[in-house]
């Protein structure tokens, strides 16, 4: 077990599980960061081509962070979590886990046109930003692109049917129609009908 020097931690990795085993899927977290560890105690549990193992904690301590999200497919020897000595306080805001962006992750939001600026700013579940987080992130930009295309749309025809009801909209509407010599569809004529009703009523 590798010792870090912030808390004394140490690390616990993936463990070898069999012949030829590469990586392994995360599963599930059994335990919260600060909670206090026993040698034995339930920790996590990692799923193989093989088989489901549910893995314990190697030493005694206190759980400092989860470096893994569930979900995540990761080598075997990846370190997975620190462990500070048992007692150790660990507050909700220390140690601040460092932002990880896998290769792949990178990969995939460059061919999406994302440089590494957006994804100082793309929110995620844990502090390991991962592709399905960029899908999410790039949906909600997209909705919002939509919702204002669709209102300024929606604007335009409003301003465009209240300038047509108006004076200069009227005469406009009436020199096309001496324009196209009475060219004009059956429903353009119900139209310049009404809105020459609709003017007379109006004088």
């Amino acid at each position: 077990m590798k010792v870090l020097s912030e808390h004394g931690a140490r690390e616990i990795r993936v463990p070898q599980l069999g012949e030829g085993l590469r990586e392994a899927r995360i599963v599930e977290l059994l335990r919260a960061p600060g909670a206090p560890l026993r040698r034995g105690d339930s920790l996590y549990v990692i799923e193989t081509d093989k088989t489901t193992v549910e893995l314990e904690a190697p030493f005694d301590g206190t759980l400092l962070e989860w470096r893994v999200a569930v979900g995540d497919v990761v080598e075997i020897d990846s370190t997975v979590a620190l462990v500070a000595p048992a007692g150790t306080k660990v507050s909700a805001t220390s140690p601040q886990a460092e932002r990880i962006i896998p290769p792949r992750t990178r990969a995939h939001a460059h061919e999406r046109g994302l440089d590494d600026h957006a994804l100082a700013v793309i929110p995620s579940a844990s502090n390991k930003l991962l592709p399905e987080d960029i899908d999410k992130y790039r949906w909600v930009i997209q909705g919002k692109t939509i919702r204002k295309v669709i209102k300024w749309t929606l604007i335009v025809i409003v301003l465009y049917f209240m300038w047509l009801w108006s004076s200069e909209g009227f005469v406009w509407f009436q020199n096309q129609k001496q324009r196209f010599n009475g060219g004009l569809l059956p429903c353009q004529n119900e139209l310049l009908g009404y809105l020459c009703a609709r003017k007379e009523l109006n004088n």
